[in-house]
């Protein structure tokens, strides 16, 4: 059962940053000396891998600048993890599979507001047993879509309700219409908030901008994108995921795949995600394009820069890179 009032985990933390002089903090370009806040604005943050530098406030950044209300949901520039559910803290890590370092509260924590989720439905398990919904890949990884919906309610407390989460689930594998049924009954009563009340944010919201959908002030900040037709009316149709279509290209390959889809042009009402992922080889193993993401994306002062011509931007091993660092500051770019 989903507690919508379990206190935030126990995690490492370290020290996040925020403009002395500002209440809202000043936005700090990813190459910028980061500057400490005072100790009584003191939040928590994650302990990150050691390559990926932390200069911005990132478990409230779409608040702590709010740059991106201006923008709608699907204009806005968003990091996202591929195969969120497939991290080194879950209970089974295959290698194959495993493409991030920590869980998806973690995730969010860290800066990231796009979730990717594949789920499998075991209809031979009791309707109460977690692991009807569970995540997989080519295998299960032991996380079930229940516990990623008590983390998105954990991360949603200690005054982060403002950021807005994207879940996506992309795949159903051993889906009957009933399992579709049950399965969108679990999340919409994992995020009701009363009989008449809901932190979903429905489709017929798709035209409202970020700031119009926080002045409702309805505590609405989780979007559910379903990639089928069997979809409940509260969701949205699933991601467009412009993927490569094949797991081992090489880098150069990927990167003229990726320029191609830069000049693509999206519906204005369309969610839609670059997957900037693959496999290496011999092991087949998720590789880290983390130096490689750092030089793509860098925002940089020009509304014309590369990551400019994205809007969610799913990778493996996400936090390695500055991808959520450089997201805050494009979105800051793409609306002065």
């Amino acid at each position: 059962m989903i507690d919508k009032n379990e206190p935030a985990a126990e995690m490492d933390i370290t020290p996040e940053y925020r403009d002395q002089d500002s209440n809202l903090g000043i936005l700090k370009t990813p190459a910028s000396l980061p500057i400490p806040r005072p100790s009584s604005e003191s939040e928590p943050t994650l302990n990150l891998p050691s390559n990926s530098q932390a200069t911005n406030i990132r478990d409230t950044w779409m608040w702590t600048y709010r740059n991106v209300g201006s923008l709608k949901i699907t204009e806005t520039i968003l990091p996202g993890t591929h195969n969120s559910g497939f991290d080194k803290e879950a209970p089974y890590t295959p290698s194959g599979d495993t493409c991030q370092d920590v869980s998806t509260l973690k995730q969010l924590l860290g800066g990231i507001r796009v979730l990717d989720l594949r789920v499998q439905f075991f209809g031979g398990l009791g309707s109460g047993d977690a692991r009807r919904f569970s995540i997989f890949h080519s295998t299960t990884s032991g996380r079930t879509v229940q516990e990623i919906l008590q983390n998105i309610l954990t991360f949603h407390q200690a005054n982060r309700s403002k950021e807005i989460i994207i879940v996506n689930f992309h795949q159903f594998k051993n889906f009957t219409t009933a399992a579709h049924t049950e399965l969108a009954s679990l999340i919409k009563n994992a995020f009701s908030q009363s009989a008449y009340r809901s932190k979903l944010i429905t489709p017929n919201l798709k035209s409202m901008t970020i700031n119009n959908i926080w002045q409702r002030n309805l505590n609405e900040n989780v979007v559910i994108a379903y990639n089928t037709s069997n979809r409940d009316s509260a969701f949205w149709p699933g991601v467009n995921q412009r993927w490569i279509g094949e797991n081992t290209p090489s880098t150069a390959k990927l990167k003229s795949f990726m320029d191609r889809v830069a000049q693509e042009s999206k519906p204005q009402d369309e969610l839609r995600s670059i997957q900037c992922a693959k496999y290496s080889l011999p092991f087949h193993v998720p590789k880290n394009l983390s130096g490689d993401i750092n030089t793509w994306f860098k925002a940089g002062e020009s509304k014309n820069a590369y990551i400019q011509k994205f809007f969610i931007i799913n990778t493996d091993w996400s936090l390695r890179s500055n991808l959520v660092d450089d997201c805050i500051y494009a979105n800051y770019v793409k609306t002065r």
